[in-house]
Formats: C-alpha cells, structure tokens, sequence
C-alpha cells in the first residue's frame, strides 16, 4: 500500500499565500479565510472549505473554524483546496488541470521549493484521476 505523503505548514503557506494572502492568514493549524470575508460574501465562496462538504459525517470538522487548507495536508486535501473556494486563486496560479501545473511557475517556487512541487504535481494528478472517474465539474451548478 502507498504511504500517504503530509505536507507542512512551510510548504503551504510556500504553495498559497503568494495567490491568496489578501484573502486569507496562515494559522498554526493551516490556512483561514480572514474574517471580513467570510461575513460579507453573497455568494459564499470564500466560506466555503472542503470541510463544508462533510456535513453529516460521522466526525465532521466544523466547517465554522475549519481551515481551508489544513496544516499537515495530503495532495488530495490540495486538491480539494484548489478546486473551489478561495483554492481556485491557487490554482489559477499553476495552470490548468487538465494539463498542469505549468513548469515554469514551479521553478518560480525556487530551488528549495522540491516538497512544494511534489504536492502540487500530486494534486493535479489527483484532479485528474478524480474527473477522469466522475467526470468534469458542471459549472451551471456553481
């Protein structure tokens, strides 16, 4: 069985707050939409989190005080990040998922940024492998 690589804080933040620190502070235990945001949002993306999704789950985060991107984080949990929310800025960031992330914006993370490039090229091959299952995301529906 694959072991389940978890990615810090450093790499997150590394990842994110370069597309999204004017919408969100970076806490000890990951990534928070700021405040002002979360009241003042008609349409509720930037309240939504992949936490929200689990409502009714046995064990379900509260989707109040639940990160967007949780310190330590999977590639999938990025995943999830970057395809709603305030992630898509993320993900807008390193190129389509059909076909990213786009090289040159991981060499812009900088020579020490290999972690960083390893959850990105992880998470967007779990995009794929998840549309490739349950196909594209309806855009009427968002």
């Amino acid at each position: 069985m694959k072991s389940v690589r978890k990615f810090d804080k450093a790499v997150g933040d590394l990842i994110a707050l370069r597309y999204v620190q004017d919408w969100v502070v970076s806490g000890a235990d990951g990534l928070h939409v700021k405040e002002e945001f979360r009241q003042d949002d008609p349409t509720q993306i930037f309240r939504w989190t992949p936490a929200c999704e689990m409502e009714g789950w046995p064990d379900a985060p509260n989707a109040i005080t639940h990160p967007a991107l949780l310190y330590l984080f999977t590639e999938k949990q990025l995943a999830a990040f970057m395809i709603y929310g305030v992630g898509t800025f993320v993900a807008d960031g390193y190129g389509d998922f059909a076909d990213g992330p786009d090289e040159k914006a991981l060499e812009r993370l900088g020579i020490d940024a290999g972690h960083a490039r390893e959850a990105l090229r992880a998470a967007y091959e779990a995009v794929r492998l998840a549309t490739a299952q349950v196909g594209e995301m309806d855009s009427e529906l968002v």
